[in-house]
């Protein structure tokens, strides 16, 4: 007899371990008793009848799918490699719950399908240039396509992330190609401008040298022309025939009395009316 009593204790101990059950923050429950619904349970301890009574445990924390690459054909008849991700969390409360449970079959594998559907809806009305520039109104559109979909899931799409969306390799070497020959022309027309800057100082630079190291030739006793003949030792002089041009002495870096304040001018120079002190004469009124 008192072995039965001891038998019948250890059997009810050994109940009560069985229908112990503990759900944590993170998750929540609902309880089945014999196939049917029974009720809910939140985070905290709940004890349920063995073999009578069943728990299913639900994850109410953000979660994140991978809707896997896909091929996906783009309006300028392209292949793109496109894959995304979809971050979702079932809403914590108890009707919610019970639809993530009830009115869909694995959800996560639903929400998958739903998204690589979706992608290929909109990536195939977008040429492969406009789908990598909007990336935001794909993400957009994703979401929102998701979130009226899932609407009797018990679930909420929190956010969805295209993930690439990558050409294949051989018009991805033409695309690369294209821009590099873009930058180096934009490159080349910013320096063009700099170049010739420095070009023309330089050539300033130079031709005031040449003025400060000419020599003064037109001087005779420090008169500053030439007294044989009244003419100016720096005139232009005419070829002559059968020989080739001289080179001009103004050619040579001289300067006539005409052009050189720091002395008085021959007086052919000083008789021509039209004559202004520092401007150089023409040459028709030089004879």
């Amino acid at each position: 007899m008192d072995n039965l009593v001891l038998y019948i204790i250890i059997g009810l101990v050994i109940l009560f371990a069985l229908g112990v059950k503990i759900v944590r923050p993170t998750h929540r429950a609902l309880i089945e008793r014999l196939g049917k619904y029974n009720r809910f349970a939140n985070a905290g301890f709940h004890w349920i009848i063995p073999f009578i009574d069943k728990m299913y445990i639900v994850n109410i924390t953000e979660q994140m799918i991978d809707a896997e690459a896909q091929e996906i054909i783009t309006n300028d008849n392209l292949n793109a490699s496109v894959d995304a991700q979809v971050y979702f969390r079932v809403i914590a409360n108890e009707e919610n719950v019970k639809n993530s449970q009830y009115n869909v079959n694995r959800y996560q594998w639903q929400i998958v399908n739903l998204a690589r559907t979706t992608l290929r809806n909109i990536i195939g009305t977008l040429t492969l240039r406009s789908a990598n520039s909007e990336r935001g109104k794909i993400n957009a559109e994703l979401h929102k396509t998701l979130m009226e979909e899932t609407k009797s899931w018990g679930i909420e799409v929190i956010r969805t992330e295209l993930k690439q969306i990558d050409p294949p390799s051989d018009v991805q070497e033409t695309m690369n190609k294209v821009v590099k020959a873009e930058n180096e022309k934009i490159a080349a027309t910013e320096t063009a401008p700099a170049s010739t800057a420095d070009a023309g100082s330089a050539c300033a630079r130079s031709s005031s040298t040449r003025r400060t190291a000419a020599p003064h030739r037109c001087s005779t006793a420090g008169r500053g022309w030439s007294g044989s003949g009244g003419r100016c030792a720096h005139a232009p002089q005419r070829p002559r025939s059968g020989h080739a041009p001289r080179r001009s002495r103004r050619q040579a870096g001289f300067r006539s009395c005409a052009e050189d304040r720091t002395h008085p001018p021959c007086p052919r120079h000083a008789k021509a009316s039209h004559f202004r002190p520092g401007r150089a004469r023409s040459r028709n009124n030089s004879v």
